[in-house]
């Protein structure tokens, strides 16, 4: 049986849900998140040290081209993900300046 998304659903505290409905919210996810990649044709970067070791880079480096705004990130709490083509992106055009 599918789950349906309504809003009522989607609004619940995640602890009121039973193991069924985590299952299939957390395989809608993947699903997601796997279309997003592919459409991106990147791949996420997870950390300064993940990210110093996709440029060469110290891990002091990524983490200052990281704090003056010259890559794009997403921060939730301590985690900090980079998307790769954004940040080759964002490399490329700091080069052509």
């Amino acid at each position: 049986m599918a789950l349906k998304l309504t809003p009522e659903f989607l609004n619940r505290p995640i602890y009121t849900l039973t193991v069924r409905e985590y299952m299939e919210l957390n395989k809608l996810s993947e699903k997601e998140e796997d279309t997003r990649e592919k459409e991106n044709d990147g791949y996420e970067i997870k950390g300064i040290h993940a990210l110093a070791e996709f440029l060469k880079v110290s891990p002091t480096t990524a983490q200052k081209l990281k704090n003056s705004g010259k890559i794009p990130f997403s921060q939730f709490g301590k985690i900090v993900r980079f998307d790769s083509k954004k940040v080759l992106d964002a490399l490329e055009k700091i080069e052509s300046l």
